[in-house]
């Protein structure tokens, strides 16, 4: 269960069943419920969900209030280990009729899922861990997290030192290490286990170092111990036996009973006797059965009565009760079954039954009444009623109420829950308009037992929804209007405390194939009245949802108009990079210990300058705490291409025109902590990267102009880039320019001969808070002169020069880059494909920069002479195998010569 908070989308990250922050959320798992309706993934739906981080935010779709109701199911894994599932199910069916359907049916249903017989080594435990585990039977082992070993400076955690605690001279606490440790000095690898908010000693902190680092905060001051929780093998296995007979036609006895094992440690033999379970289920039911009197139809007729019983430890692999059952019969929130668990925990009786009358497809009559004991300790009871008539040419009305009784010994409450809902329609103009109302009200009275005080779960309100909706074959459009009055406790009584309301609209009109627009806003205001603002801190809350998607396309596509806009309230996490090594075969990034101190630090990661070089890949953490910010999105893409329309035109202005075509971009992304919501919504964006309040922004601006596009004699390509961002991140505050502008020629005088020529004047700033090497400012000027020769339909071949002139103006620092490149290609048809390419490259750097400054500042190729070669190939041996081969070389001018070689054979059948 997540609690929503007003006006926030997410993301509402999920948490493990021990309460882990950092979960892998199986793909397609999820089942997502809003008000106990299971809602659709997707961007144009109703969520999105990141399941590398356990993330949900809530799209303009669905108007997240604080009143809504959010459960979320899903599975996930924190851990890799060996489990295996066997499942099989069987049934026979007796007596058939002449129709061929069956009187009476049984079948049996087995499954079992446990964890490898291997569960030791998987996880690298020790004979102590073993032990442990055999002792602790069902409860959590956790181990001492700090495990001796030598040190290593790449590697993939960071090492800690122990040192003497500042209070307690008995005690040590651990300490990253930020230099090359002595000899003499052990170093530790150290799990932290997340504990809860002031539980724990130590803290989360992003600093320069590489990897997630833990600080000490003092005792109470943190959420972080220096444990490890160990893993315990578990086994689940259930055996189902269900079956049915229908003794007269209409009316079935039906029955399951089903026993279980749950054993959540394989390896303890104590507390075994908890492990098993049993529950059965046995019911009545009446299928829709015609009434007459005389010869006159006069309703369908069906009922149901059911018995079910819920041994304690009984365990299932999936939810079986429904998903807001606590809220179905008043269950307190104490009663829930803690993170999801699927384990029965007390023995528990319902009984339920139902009566329905269907006298047309669309109006019925029904009643409901049930019954639930939880072991004496919870009892509760349950009636509804339901109304449904929508004659033809009448207006529809649904109504449903709910009255439900409790009594909870654990609360020590008496409950009564009084739930009704209305709702009221009627179509007009064949179908086309449909005005709507809706009434919902609710009042929930918890009555602390031997007093008349309710307790602080008692509730009440009214909503009514008042809405409005237009459909036609080239539009839909709706309002809906909601106006809530909610009472609250408040010493011992409940009271009127706040107003709210909120509208939501949806519009999506297609005119045609050349224009759409779909739209959909949101807006809600909750004001507390004064007595709860000063005795409660209660604070009145206001936010706007809104998505704005169109597409413009006239004049045969010669003009291509679409633009994007969202914003929402969203809570975001501070990002930590990090870098994570994973080898040549994924790895983009190298690390180079500028400073010879021998500990892996942010600042000292550089793109890599051959393929298959680098052997990490950057990722981004995000922290424990979430900040509320405003997320905005916004982009505005304009193509135009006169020769759609112009195309015949053989001379005058058409022609000019048809010859040139533009692309222009504008792309705005901001996360914005500014109370102002309306200058953020509105995109000023003079409040946009703003170093208090911005999380992260970025602002781009792209045009590009293409001469005689498409042409294979020449042409003639102009583009500008204008990049700005701000990023506050874990490590500090970083900020980007990037202002570029680039124009390339190209003619081809004859089918063997093509020239291209190249020109670049270039800004790229970046100032870090504290990453020394990501402060530069570089002005770069650049031109390639480039020629290529085809000398036959398999062989091609490429030279040129390149010069470019770059300009530090924050590190008083100047780089001329002078480049000769040459590359040959040679083809056979489906047969081969070969990539030879060869480079001097001389540098002359005045002044001094590492790290990723000097990088930008010689193109990656470092000071002095270098040599960069590669053969890359792929051919094809059979008509199903193929061999490819890469080799890669870099002879930089002060460092050891670099191969990397790559090989790979392939079948394809």
């Amino acid at each position: 269960d997540l609690q929503p908070l007003d006006g926030v989308q997410g993301p509402y990250r999920l948490e493990g069943q021990q309460g882990e922050l950092f979960i892998l959320v199986i793909p397609a798992s999820e089942r997502v419920y809003l008000d106990g309706q299971l809602l659709t993934r997707g961007e144009t739906n109703d969520y999105t969900i990141d399941y590398a981080l356990g993330e949900i935010t809530f799209t303009p779709t669905r108007l997240i209030t604080s009143d809504r109701r959010l459960t979320v199911e899903f599975q996930y894994r924190t851990n890799e280990f060996t489990r295996t599932l066997v499942a099989s199910q069987a049934e026979m069916q007796f007596f058939p009729r002449e129709n061929g359907t069956a009187r009476a049916r049984f079948g049996v249903s087995f499954l079992r899922e446990a964890d490898g017989q291997q569960f030791s080594e998987e996880f690298g435990f020790t004979s102590a861990d073993s032990l442990l585990l055999t002792q602790i039977g069902d409860g959590l082992a956790a181990r001492d997290g700090a495990e001796p070993v030598l040190f290593d400076a790449e590697a993939p955690f960071v090492q800690y030192i122990r040192r003497p605690h500042p209070s307690n001279a008995e005690d040590s606490i651990f300490v990253a290490l930020t230099s090359l440790p002595a000899d003499s000095v052990q170093v530790y690898r150290v799990r932290f286990t997340h504990v809860g908010q002031g539980q724990g000693r130590y803290i989360r902190e992003g600093r320069a170092v590489n990897g997630i680092r833990y600080e000490f905060a003092g005792e109470g001051l943190g959420s972080y111990e220096p444990v490890r929780l160990l893993p315990k093998p578990k086994q689940q296995r259930l055996v189902d036996l269900h079956g049915a007979v229908q003794p007269l036609p209409g009316v079935e006895l039906f029955g399951e009973w089903a026993s279980s094992v749950n054993d959540e440690n394989r390896l303890s033999d104590i507390g075994s006797a908890d492990d098993r379970g049993m529950a059965f289920l046995g019911g009545l039911r009446l299928k829709p059965t015609q009434v007459t009197l005389g010869k006159r139809d006069l309703a369908k007729l069906s009922a149901e009565y059911r018995h079910r019983f819920t041994g304690d430890h009984f365990a299932t692999f999936d939810r079986t009760r429904p998903v807001e059952f606590a809220r179905q019969w008043n269950l307190s929130a104490q009663r829930r079954p803690a993170g999801g668990s699927l384990v029965q925990d007390g023995e528990e009786v319902i009984d339920e039954g139902f009566v329905q009358l269907d006298w047309s497809a669309y109006s019925s009559l029904r009643g409901e009444l049930g019954r639930l004991d939880q072991e004496d300790a919870f009892r509760g009871a349950r009636r509804a009623f339901q109304l449904s008539s929508g004659e033809e040419g009448w207006p529809r009305v649904d109504y449903r109420l709910e009255y439900v009784t409790s009594r909870d010994s654990l609360t020590n409450e008496d409950g009564s829950w009084l739930r009704q809902l209305g709702v009221l329609q009627k179509p007009l103009w064949q179908n086309r308009l449909v005005p709507k109302v809706e009434v919902e009200q609710e009042r929930r009275r918890q009555r602390v037992i031997g007093t008349d005080s309710l307790s602080r779960q008692s509730l009440a309100f009214v909503e009514v929804r008042p809405g409005l909706f237009w459909r036609t074959n080239t539009l839909e459009a709706g309002a809906e209007v909601e106006l809530r009055s909610q009472e609250d406790w408040a010493d011992g009584a409940l009271r009127p405390s706040a107003k709210a309301w909120t509208t939501q609209t949806h519009l999506n009109y297609r005119p045609g194939p050349t224009f759409n627009t779909e739209a959909t806003v949101g807006y809600r205001v909750q004001r507390f009245n004064g007595f709860f603002r000063e005795t409660q801190r209660r604070e009145n809350s206001e936010s706007v949802v809104i998505r704005w998607n169109s597409r413009w396309q006239p004049f045969a596509r010669a003009l291509d108009l679409n633009w994007f806009y969202e914003a929402l309230t969203e809570r975001t996490p501070t990002l930590q990079e990090i870098y994570v090594k994973v080898g040549p075969e994924l790895g983009q990034f190298v690390w180079e210990d500028f400073n010879g101190d021998g500990i892996v630090q942010l600042e000292e990661f550089v793109p890599e300058r051959t393929p298959d070089e680098g052997n990490y890949v950057q990722t981004f953490i995000p922290s424990d705490s979430l900040t509320a910010v405003i997320g905005v999105t916004a982009q505005v893409r304009l193509e135009l291409d006169p020769s759609r329309t112009w195309r015949g035109a053989q001379t005058g202005l058409k022609k000019i025109l048809s010859n040139v075509s533009t692309r222009s971009t504008l792309q705005i992304e901001e996360k914005n902590r500014d109370k102002d919501l309306a200058q953020i919504y509105l995109l000023n964006l003079s409040r946009f990267r703003d170093p208090e309040n911005t999380l992260n922004g970025r602002l781009r601006i792209a045009q590009d102009v293409y001469f005689f596009k498409g042409h294979r004699r020449y042409g003639l390509d102009v583009s500008f880039n204008q990049l700005r961002g701000l990023s506050e991140l874990a490590a500090g505050e970083e900020s980007r320019f990037l202002n570029s502008w680039r124009v390339t020629a190209q003619v081809r005088p004859s089918t063997k001969w093509s020239l291209k020529l190249r020109t670049a004047l270039e800004q790229n700033r970046v100032d870090s808070d504290s990453l020394a090497t990501r402060r530069y400012d570089i002005e770069s000027a650049s031109v390639e002169p480039e020629v290529t020769f085809n000398a036959s339909r398999s062989l091609q071949l490429t030279g040129g020069v390149s010069l470019a002139r770059k300009t530090d103006a924050l590190g008083d620092r100047q780089a001329r880059v002078l480049r000769f490149p040459v590359e040959a290609r040679y083809t056979l048809v489906r047969r081969l494909q070969a990539f030879v390419l060869a480079e001097v490259a001389d540098v002359r750097l005045d002044g001094e920069a590492v790290g990723l400054a000097q990088f930008e500042l010689t193109e990656g190729r470092g000071p002095g002479t270098s040599y960069l070669w590669s053969l890359n190939g792929s051919y094809a041996l059979t008509q199903y195998l193929r061999a490819t081969f890469s080799y890669n070389g870099r002879a930089p001018a002060d460092a050891p010569v670099i191969h990397t070689v790559r090989m790979q054979l392939s079948a394809t059948f």
